[in-house]
């Protein structure tokens, strides 16, 4: 109270505090139906989800087809560069496989 001084001048600091959280309320509202911001939850749930997914596969799955592939591409006396090739095909093939689980993720998620 020593702040404001009167009862009024505190009222109408609280009452302008209102008002400006009533109009961001609203604001970041339209924003959404714009489709200008993605709700926090589709961000947390299947963006983070399927990035944890990815990094998952990306460490465990990955690892053990590539060393498998690589090994007897090697064995059958290819070379450097064809095993090299190989071994950016097969790092491709997961990423795009990941890539299109993220957009249907997303796809779904954004219909509900």
């Amino acid at each position: 109270m020593e702040r404001w001084g009167t009862d009024v001048r505190m009222a109408d600091f609280l009452r302008a505090v209102k008002e400006m959280e009533q109009a961001s309320h609203r604001r970041i509202q339209n924003e959404q139906l714009r489709g200008k911001l993605v709700p926090k939850e589709l961000i947390e749930r299947h963006v983070f989800g399927l990035i944890e997914n990815a990094f998952s596969r990306l460490l465990n799955d990955t690892p053990r087809t590539l060393v498998g592939e690589l090994l007897e591409a090697h064995d059958a006396g290819e070379s450097r560069e064809k095993i090299t090739d190989l071994a950016r095909e097969l790092m491709s093939q997961q990423i795009r496989g990941i890539k299109k689980k993220a957009q249907k993720g997303l796809r779904d998620a954004q219909r509900g």
